[in-house]
């Protein structure tokens, strides 16, 4: 399975078109295989459906960079899945001319390449108390909960996160994980 593996995708996740990494990925079933001629996780995890069914909403669903879906998890190697809607923007043509709603870009972490929050911390430099709310935001929901996860007051993760919305230009805790996501995208421009 070399190279990048996509696929574009209707609403209901039926595969419009593959290239061969994509179908070599879909025949080896182990990471992304065909349920009722839907591609779906090999685990049966619904979030990619749902995800791309929210990617019918163009930008407003996903976002401009889209979402990275996370197809496997730890010990093994971890296999991401991002998803970019097809139905706004530029990309709107791509999207009415197969009814496709999604570009589906399936790839292999490496331990060469940064992390997201590797990324993000020296794009923005951001300091390390303002890379573990970050970090724990992506892990748990709301600012008591970040507290509680990283051993601070609430008054601190609100410092925190006002830091970076100002450092990311974002206003609202959801644009950050979402920068976060389209930090882990292999679609990025570097």
């Amino acid at each position: 399975m070399n190279g990048l593996a996509a696929s574009v995708v209707d609403r209901n996740c039926r595969v419009v078109f593959t290239n061969l990494s994509g179908r070599e990925i879909l025949e080896d079933g182990r990471i992304l295989r065909l349920r009722n001629d839907a591609l779906a996780a090999a685990d049966s995890r619904p979030v990619l459906a749902d995800v791309i069914a929210a990617a019918g909403d163009g930008d407003a669903g996903l976002g401009v960079s889209g979402i990275a879906v996370p197809l496997s998890a730890p010990p093994q190697t971890l296999w991401l899945a991002h998803i970019l809607p097809l139905t706004s923007g530029a990309r709107r043509q791509t999207g009415k001319n197969f009814a496709a709603v999604a570009a589906v870009f399936v790839h292999q972490t490496s331990l060469e390449s940064p992390s997201s929050m590797q990324s993000m911390s020296k794009l923005y430099q951001l300091a390390p108390g303002e890379m573990r709310v970050l970090s724990a935001m992506g892990e748990v929901c709301g600012i008591s909960a970040v507290s509680d996860v990283i051993g601070v007051s609430e008054t601190t993760v609100k410092t925190h996160l006002q830091r970076l919305f100002a450092k990311t230009g974002t206003k609202r805790q959801t644009a950050l994980i979402k920068l976060v996501a389209a930090h882990a995208s292999p679609l990025r421009r570097q």
